[in-house]
């Protein structure tokens, strides 16, 4: 019998939409930010700020942090079960993956707000 591994506890269509569309997200994010570094040429503290100011950006950012989360996870939860053969081995690098995620997400909510 085969058992189904999943990183979320999701059936493994829900992760592959979830790794696509988090992929989406980030790519919009890098040119929305390429954009405005492009039409914006000399890039100063006053601007840079100014655009941050705004809640579209910030939530936009957020909500590409939890993606670049989402995304780290899945991927590192693939190469660790391919990879990492003992349980408790694999499971040690998947906490410790996990609060470094969530270190990640919680230090920018300090910075953006």
């Amino acid at each position: 019998m085969v058992k189904k591994r999943s990183s979320l506890g999701l059936p493994g269509i829900y992760e592959w939409l979830l790794l696509r569309i988090s992929g989406l997200l980030i790519f919009l994010y890098i040119l929305c930010i390429s954009t405005f570094i492009v039409y914006h040429a000399p890039i100063n503290y006053i601007n840079w700020s100014y655009f941050f100011s705004k809640k579209i950006i910030k939530i936009f950012t957020i909500v590409t942090i939890f993606s670049i989360a989402i995304h780290g996870w899945i991927g590192i939860w693939q190469v660790i079960t391919d990879y990492v053969k003992p349980l408790f081995i694999r499971i040690v690098i998947q906490v410790i993956v996990f609060f470094i995620l969530m270190s990640y997400i919680l230090y920018s909510f300090k910075i953006i707000f």
